[in-house]
């Protein structure tokens, strides 16, 4: 990877560094910028205790108020304040 122009990448915060192929990929890169998400796996589990299944009722309640679903205003504000902030500055993402 040529050392100009640098990039940002989104990545999810979760599991964004849980790999030792990520991490060396994202030393080539100017910066992160990490997003908070929920998973399908997270989702899942929600869906089946709102079916019924009493068994996971208290995992989905602590998923629901633990891990950030990110689509909230606020965190699509940051993002676009990042965003904008290095568009600005000429990088890229």
């Amino acid at each position: 990877m040529p050392s100009q122009p640098l990039y940002h990448i989104l990545g999810d915060s979760r599991t964004l560094y849980n790999k030792c192929w990520k991490r060396l990929f994202l030393n080539f890169s100017q910066g992160v910028i990490p997003l908070n998400r929920v998973w399908k796996e997270e989702i899942a589990v929600i869906e089946a205790a709102k079916e019924g299944r009493k068994d996971l009722t208290e995992l989905a309640n602590a998923i629901a108020q633990y891990v950030p679903q990110g689509n909230s205003i606020e965190m699509m504000r940051k993002l676009e304040s990042i965003v904008q902030s290095l568009f600005a500055r000429g990088e890229g993402i």
